[in-house]
């Protein structure tokens, strides 16, 4: 092989190596950025799912009070919350709690919950708790 070609070779040997390089590193690159919005995604969730309880508990402690009617709201600084609540008559309610964070950027992120709340030794207990879809 003369001089010439084998400076050929290491060139398109080169170049191989940098497509290589810059290809893993887009790749990288990509999965970093799927890795951040599915943590946000989360994120958004958890603050959903918090807001929803805080719903359960605002209206536990209104129950408590004797100061309930059927529905509630509320804002919080990461986001709204509200519940529905129907007294069954029979010492308990049933309530459907919604939070919705803040920053809905990015799609979903909308809690709801069912509650069973029952009156035991004076207070009002969380009998049966689920998540359903929205």
């Amino acid at each position: 092989m003369t001089r010439s070609g084998s400076r050929g070779s290491v060139l398109v040997l080169g170049l191989v190596m940098m497509l290589l390089l810059f290809s893993l590193t887009g790749s990288l690159l990509a999965l970093a950025a799927a890795r951040c919005r599915a943590i946000a995604r989360e994120s958004r969730r958890a603050q959903a799912l918090a807001l929803a309880e805080s719903a359960v508990a605002v209206t536990q402690a209104r129950l408590a009070a004797g100061q309930l009617s059927s529905s509630i709201s509320g804002t919080l600084a990461t986001g709204r919350y509200s519940a529905q609540v129907t007294r069954t008559g029979d010492g308990r309610a049933m309530v459907r709690a919604v939070g919705e964070p803040r920053a809905l950027v990015g799609g979903a992120g909308i809690v709801v919950i069912e509650t069973t709340l029952a009156l035991r030794g004076g207070h009002w207990r969380i009998s049966a708790w689920r998540e359903v879809q929205p």
